[in-house]
């Protein structure tokens, strides 16, 4: 173990064996207004003339300048390039509280460099070494793209035939309805989920946060009704009486009489009716489930929030 804590088990490493071997370097040459367009493929890190970490090509230049003197020819072209931006994350403190800890040119980014002098210079060794800053851990990969002209290949479109090809056609018109289906449950979902989160909001459930913990932790667990009335059927008698007087605001009833409860299917479909986007789905136990649990599980997280005194839940 390394670092603070160790008795509380901070720290554990494990040392492995490993070969690490290095590409083969590239070729990369730029004439005299040729132009590299670099592609970062893991985070940047680089620092501004004042020491401090700076996502942007000013800082970049200053990186190149001063650790490359040869590619003191090579500017950035500014509107050629596209950079993002992401902050570096870490934990300080024995208690590991994450904190932003320095700004990057993000992953994804593109830089163009231009090469204004009148020598030829060979920007290979940007790609053989990892770049920037904190490369021992994995920052500053970057990726030549090709140069000049070459970077615009060439694209032949053949014409498709005259003949249909009448599989696939339906082929094509079975993709078209899945994708459809898929939107049409995406949007009823994203509809309970915002009821459930305002009715979440003006309701208060007098139970105790462990019955609202065994709800929540419950209803992600099961996948069908009678899975969860088998597990509603195991509160002990506290839990019964306590679960009885908010039974309503989650959709249950009693069962027979019994020591049990059973969800009132036709009241939580009432609610969910105007929402569906497919009026089939309401004869569809295992649909009408799905849509039973996602809400559930959007209003006990409202609940439980509301319960450790956070006022704002969205």
């Amino acid at each position: 173990y390394l670092g603070k804590s160790k008795s509380a088990q901070y720290g554990l490493c494990e040392i492995i064996d490993a070969k690490f071997e290095r590409e083969n370097d590239l070729k990369r040459s730029l004439s005299k207004e040729d132009e590299v367009h670099i592609l970062c493929e893991s985070d940047l890190i680089v620092r501004n003339r004042n020491g401090y970490p700076e996502p942007s090509l000013d800082a970049f230049k200053f990186y190149l300048h001063e650790h490359f003197p040869e590619f003191s020819d090579l500017q950035p072209v500014y509107d050629k390039s596209y950079l993002k931006v992401r902050f570096i994350g870490g934990f300080r403190g024995v208690w590991r509280l994450e904190r932003p800890h320095v700004q990057a040119i993000a992953s994804g980014s593109v830089i163009t460099l231009k090469n204004e002098g009148e020598k030829e210079v060979d920007v290979s060794e940007l790609f053989n070494e990892l770049q920037g800053y904190y490369t021992e851990e994995g920052f500053g990969k970057l990726v030549p793209f090709p140069l000049g002209n070459t970077s615009i290949q060439s694209v032949t479109v053949s014409d498709p035939p005259d003949e249909k090809n009448d599989n696939n056609q339906v082929a094509t018109e079975n993709i078209i309805k899945e994708f459809a289906d898929y939107l049409h449950l995406q949007s009823t979902l994203q509809s309970i989920r915002r009821s459930a989160l305002e009715n979440g909001k003006k309701n208060n459930l007098s139970i105790s946060n462990s019955l609202i913990s065994f709800l929540y932790n419950g209803i992600r667990n099961v996948s069908t009704f009678a899975e969860w009335h088998n597990l509603l059927s195991d509160l002990r008698r506290k839990k019964f009486d306590a679960l009885e007087k908010v039974k309503t605001k989650l959709f249950l009833e009693k069962k027979n009489n019994s020591q049990s409860f059973s969800i009132n299917k036709d009241k939580f479909t009432h609610l969910i009716r105007e929402k569906l986007t497919r009026s089939e789905w309401l004869n569809d136990d295992e649909m009408v489930f799905r849509f039973y649990k996602e809400y559930m599980t959007v209003f006990l997280s409202v609940i439980r929030f509301k319960k450790r005194g956070v006022k704002d839940v969205e």
